[in-house]
């Protein structure tokens, strides 16, 4: 009896130990195919907002003389996240590359807070026309090629968001969520890390326990473990889709040092 309880419990590990090899080799697979992906992360930081009339009189704010609402600064870090090529004559001239603000809102000005490489030639220049967009342009970019620019406006707070189509990249440009700075701890994905690592022990510590310490629980032990097997796994395979980070190499200045944030 116990000699076919041990086999039994030796190939549920074999099988599940080959689910999990299998499950490695798509996710290789899928990782480190050939393709090229363009994606964003931003923030914003207001500087200055129209205060409220006082009794005493009204109060403005100027930018170069001109009156505005509003000062806001907006972070936006562009690059390839792929792995081939992304060239700038593959931008579809009808649809540009740009980043567009929410309507009413006035681009005032525009620089380069870091790139990984200049020869990339990443630029963004504002829509003459529509105030409210900013072209993007470059020669090409390589995986992990990108920058990070600074955008200040008058818009109310809302994120900006980058749009236009790419030859080659079906999906468009990817909105990776907020940009931090190199220095920042990403806390979410640490908690997702130490959860992780609790229900591992859990799962190995309740297999144990079932297995060794009570002979009659060792069919709900085998349930359990590869329920857990299986959370784990899908648990690591979203956490490792959501590593998302901007790479460090965005932040150098042209002189390798790294921007001021």
């Amino acid at each position: 009896m116990v000699d076919g309880l041990t086999a039994n419990w030796i190939s549920i590990i074999v099988g599940l130990v080959g689910l999990f090899l299998g499950a490695i080799g798509i996710w290789l697979t899928m990782r480190w195919r050939a393709r090229a992906r363009l994606v964003y992360q931003s923030r914003n930081v207001s500087l200055v907002g129209q205060p409220d009339s006082t009794p005493h009189g009204e109060i403005k704010i100027l930018f170069n003389g001109a009156a505005v609402p509003r000062v806001t600064v907006s972070h936006l870090a562009l690059w390839n996240a792929g792995n081939t090529t992304i060239r700038g004559a593959d931008i579809v001239e009808s649809d540009p590359l740009r980043i567009c603000f929410e309507e009413g809102t006035t681009i005032l000005g525009t620089r380069s807070v870091g790139c990984k490489r200049p020869v990339n030639g990443l630029l963004v220049a504002i829509n003459q026309e529509r105030p409210s967009e900013a072209y993007l342009r470059f020669d090409y970019l390589d995986g992990g090629d990108g920058g990070i620019f600074e955008i200040l406006h008058t818009g109310a707070g809302k994120k900006p968001v980058v749009k236009g189509a790419i030859r080659g990249i079906r999906n468009g440009v990817e909105d990776r969520g907020a940009l931090l700075n190199p220095e920042d701890k990403d806390w979410m994905a640490e908690a997702r890390s130490w959860f992780g690592i609790f229900l591992l022990l859990a799962i190995s510590l309740g297999s144990f326990v079932g297995f060794f310490g009570w002979p009659k629980y060792r069919g709900i032990a085998s349930l359990f473990f590869i329920a857990g097997a299986l959370f784990l796994a899908l648990f690591g395979a979203l956490s490792l889709g959501r590593m998302r980070r901007a790479p460090k190499a965005l932040w150098r200045t042209h002189t390798g040092e790294t921007a001021q944030k």
